[in-house]
């Protein structure tokens, strides 16, 4: 009997698997301690040190070979229940006779960070002797290469000043592998980047850690802030080590002086409980409005063009134009504050009943 991707060590009994049985599982769906169903026959592969390539989607699987050896039963395998969302069973064939063979492969998706990763399934046979049996693939698993500090989602930078991230690059790999350099670019030289420290590497039952640790300088630039098309600004980072590239996008924005609550004005056209919305404009320090410019969709109305530290603007959608469902522009108000001449919000509107 032979069996994929591993060493063979038959069972008894009327099924024959690829992988010898080893403690029962009590932990699945359906599969409680204590309950009446049969103790199933449990079959496990330890598929070692996975290393999982960037850039691509996260996965690991083994094949076990089922060989139905009853000597009169059929074989109906079907999946009763797997211990995690992430896991898949795909069964080459259901029914299976007697002295016939399929395979069985489970595959999880694991996450893209360093862990020791173990998933079952719980599958029914049919065969009155043994009904179910419970199949388990296991792995440590390391991404190639990682990319580690505050760089998710997106970053808030002191408007008109800078703000300092540390970002630390990572590399994984075997202990005999041949050895390189941590490297990290960037595309549009929008940030800095500088080292801090030199490489480093730890070595930890044959899997080699490469470490590199660098500061991400990120700034504002007001005079492109007050535009009314930015948007925050953008950069590329690659990480290199040897033949591995991990692309990430890094975005900042400045958190500004004066604030617009909400920062993002939503309006129904024709609705009479969405006919305005009140933008409020909040800064430290007093301020006036010096004038307001508007798209032809909508009009705005200031509360006050005094000098306040908080200002009222009501937004109103207009007549519909065209037959689009939807329009989106860009509110931008006049200040005299001395580091943020501009305010621009963005004005989005949904026509319909």
């Amino acid at each position: 009997m032979s069996e994929a991707g591993g060493a063979v060590a038959a069972c008894q009994g009327p099924l024959a698997w690829g992988v010898a049985p080893l403690a029962i599982l009590c932990a699945l769906p359906l599969l409680g301690c204590g309950s009446s169903m049969p103790t199933p026959q449990h079959f496990e592969y330890y598929l070692g040190d996975v290393f999982l390539e960037p850039e691509t989607v996260p996965r690991v699987e083994h094949r076990f070979l089922f060989t139905n050896s009853s000597a009169d039963q059929v074989a109906r395998l079907q999946v009763r229940s797997t211990s995690c969302g992430c896991s898949q069973v795909e069964i080459g064939r259901e029914a299976v006779p007697p002295g016939g063979q399929t395979g069985i492969t489970l595959r999880i998706r694991p996450n893209y960070a360093p862990e020791y990763r173990a998933e079952s399934a719980l599958i029914a046979t049919g065969i009155k002797e043994f009904p179910l049996v419970v199949v388990t693939v296991s792995a440590s698993v390391y991404p190639r290469l990682e990319l580690r500090g505050n760089v998710q989602g997106t970053i808030q930078v002191p408007w008109g000043g800078t703000r300092e991230v540390p970002v630390t690059a990572v590399a994984w790999q075997p202990k005999q592998a041949a050895r390189g350099e941590l490297q990290i670019h960037l595309r549009d030289q929008r940030a800095e980047l500088s080292p801090v420290g030199v490489q480093r590497e730890t070595t930890k039952r044959g899997v080699r850690r490469v470490e590199r640790r660098w500061m991400l300088k990120l700034a504002s630039r007001p005079e492109e802030a007050q535009q009314s098309t930015h948007e925050g600004y953008r950069d590329l980072l690659t990480v290199t080590y040897g033949q591995w590239a991990l692309k990430h996008d890094i975005r900042w924005v400045e958190e500004p002086l004066i604030r617009a609550e909400p920062p993002r004005v939503f309006l129904r056209a024709g609705v009479e409980a969405f006919e305005h919305a009140e933008l409020r404009l909040t800064c430290d320090r007093p301020f006036a409005i010096l004038g307001v410019q508007a798209a032809d969709d909508f009009s705005v109305e200031v509360a006050s063009y005094g000098t306040a530290a908080q200002h009222v603007l009501h937004v109103r959608p207009l007549a519909r134009r065209g037959s689009q469902r939807a329009r989106l522009g860009s509110l931008i108000v006049s200040t005299d504050h001395q580091q943020q001449r501009r305010v621009v919000v963005p004005v989005c509107i949904l026509y319909g009943p």
